[in-house]
């Protein structure tokens, strides 16, 4: 996806494979996933977590996650850092 596809830019999420961003997001849902992923999970992982209903999540939040799946990094750590 492009930059411009994303409705924040706020936070941005990599992967030390791509020089590029994978995903952006909101500094809230990058908290919300921070949150949510502890201990750290890969990508595949985390999509579980947050499809369990067992939290409530945005919609950004599963884009964010389903960003990484779709670029292969499935069984990756996800990463952050402050734009």
């Amino acid at each position: 996806m492009k930059k411009n596809d994303w409705s924040s830019h706020d936070v941005y999420w990599y992967s030390p494979k791509y020089k590029k961003p994978i995903a952006y997001s909101t500094v809230a849902d990058s908290d919300a996933i921070s949150l949510i992923n502890q201990p750290n999970h890969t990508a595949i992982e985390l999509m579980k977590i947050l499809k369990s209903r067992k939290y409530i999540v945005s919609q950004d939040m599963i884009k964010v996650v389903q960003a990484f799946i779709d670029k292969g990094l499935g069984s990756e750590m996800i990463k952050t850092s402050n734009y």
